[in-house]
């Protein structure tokens, strides 16, 4: 797999092919460290990737270099994770509903990791909805390397644009006006 998505302008805006990874403002132990183990970071480098930047959130532990020629960076939180999300050419991410619809609107590459110790995993559920309909890839924190050599990004899909019609009708519908 090569670095997926960005086009070569990008790149040269942002200087190097970045993974993106996120954990959200909750604590999810098992990604960090994932993405702190040298199969996951020798699979990065195999695909392109010259730079992992995390966003660890609540988690104790902040992933260290494990293969040479990838930097890692780390951060705890940040105001807007716009600028990271844009100047990304792969975004690793927990399962929030938020986090996925920003990165795929975004039309970044995306594989999104369950954070399977939640209970009612509604993570999991969005996760594979969203592969089955070609958008993403969907990992576990012990598939997440596997995952990235095996991703073949063409075949998939943009999401489409937001369709908001539907929404004006029910609204509409519901204060009795005529669609």
């Amino acid at each position: 797999m090569s670095a997926p998505t960005a086009s070569t302008a990008q790149r040269r805006r942002s200087g190097v092919p970045t993974a993106l990874a996120t954990v959200g403002t909750t604590k999810f132990e098992a990604l960090v460290d994932a993405l702190d183990t040298e199969r996951v970071q020798k699979a990065l480098y195999a695909g392109g990737y010259r730079k992992l930047l995390v966003q660890r959130g609540k988690s104790s532990r902040a992933p260290s270099q494990r293969t040479q020629g990838l930097t890692v960076e780390v951060y705890q939180y940040k105001a807007s994770m716009a600028d990271d999300m844009a100047s990304s050419d792969l975004i690793i991410s927990h399962a929030g509903a938020g986090s996925v619809m920003e990165a795929l609107r975004a039309g970044k590459a995306l594989i999104v990791v369950a954070n399977e110790v939640l209970m009612d995993n509604h993570q999991l559920e969005l996760a594979n909805a969203m592969q089955s309909k070609g958008y993403l890839y969907q990992a576990t924190p012990s598939t997440l390397d596997t995952v990235l050599q095996r991703a073949d990004w063409s075949t998939r899909r943009p999401l489409p644009p937001l369709d908001l019609e539907p929404l004006r009708g029910e609204i509409k519908g519901m204060l009795g006006a005529r669609a």
